[in-house]
C-alpha cells in the first residue's frame, strides 16, 4: 500500500517544475479552482482588510486572485515545497503583486508551525490539503493553526467526504470528477464526524458548506475560533 503523496517527494516535483509543469503538478484546472477558492472566501466575508494565510498555496493558483485584492502584505503562503513557491513568485504573479507580496511572507513548512509568520490571521484555507493527508497530520493541523488564529477567525478547509454509512477502508469513487478515495492512501476520504471528534479539544467549531461545487467532488469545511474580530 502506498499512502505518500508526491508532494512528498522533492525530485518528483523538480522535475515537473523544470519541465514548467507547475500547474499541471498541483492538479491542473487552474482558472476553475482559483476563481472558485477566491469567490467562496469572499461570499464568506474575506475583506481586503483582512490577514489571509494559505495553507499549501504551492505555485499559487489561489495567490494570483488574493494578492490583488488583499490589501499590501495581507496574503500569506505556506507549502512543503520551496520549489513551487518560488514558480509561483517568480512566474504567475505580476510585477504589482510583487510589490503587494514581500518574499518573506512565503515559508516553506511541514509540520504545521505557523509561528515563523510572526502574525495572527483572520481568515485561512486549505484547497486540496487535506485530501493529502492522513489523519493525525490534520489533527496536528488544527490544533497548531488555532493559535494562530485571532478571535473570530475562520479557516476553511476541503476534503473529500464518505457518509457515515459507507464503510472507510473500501475504495469510493466519487460521482463528479472521476476521483476515487481511500481510506488508508493518499486521496485519503474521511467522514464528517472525524473532524468533529478532533476538534474537541480545540477552541475551533466545524460545519460543513452547502453549495460548494468543487469539480471533483470535494466537500468545504469551516471551522471557526470564537469571539470577534
Amino acid at each position: 500500500m502506498n499512502n505518500v503523496s508526491p508532494y512528498y517527494d522533492d525530485k518528483v516535483i523538480s522535475q515537473a517544475m523544470g519541465a514548467g509543469e507547475h500547474r499541471a503538478f498541483i492538479g491542473g484546472v487552474w482558472d476553475e479552482l482559483g476563481t472558485l477558492q477566491f469567490e467562496t472566501l469572499k461570499q464568506h466575508g474575506l475583506k481586503p482588510s483582512h490577514t489571509f494565510l494559505d495553507l499549501g498555496c504551492g505555485c499559487l493558483r489561489g495567490g494570483v486572485h488574493f494578492i490583488p485584492y488583499l490589501d499590501a502584505g495581507h496574503y500569506y503562503g505556506c507549502d512543503i515545497s520551496e520549489d513551487l513557491l518560488d514558480v509561483g513568485y517568480t512566474q504567475e504573479l505580476t510585477d504589482q503583486d510583487r510589490l503587494k507580496l514581500p518574499r518573506d511572507h512565503l515559508k516553506t513548512i511541514g509540520d504545521f508551525d505557523f509561528s515563523p509568520f510572526e502574525t495572527k490571521f483572520d481568515y485561512a484555507l486549505a484547497l486540496s490539503v487535506f485530501t493529502h493527508l492522513p489523519f493525525n497530520h490534520i489533527r496536528i493541523c488544527l490544533e497548531r493553526l488555532a493559535s494562530q488564529m485571532k478571535p473570530g477567525g475562520v479557516f476553511f478547509a476541503t476534503s473529500f467526504l464518505i457518509d457515515e454509512g459507507e464503510p472507510s477502508y473500501r475504495p469510493y469513487a466519487h460521482p463528479v470528477g472521476g476521483v476515487t478515495t481511500q481510506g488508508a492512501e493518499d486521496p485519503y476520504h474521511y467522514y464528517f464526524s472525524d473532524f468533529v471528534a478532533c476538534i474537541r479539544k480545540t477552541p475551533w467549531s466545524v460545519e460543513r458548506v452547502s453549495g460548494f461545487e468543487h469539480p471533483r467532488s470535494q466537500s468545504l469545511l469551516k471551522f471557526s475560533i470564537s469571539g470577534s474580530t
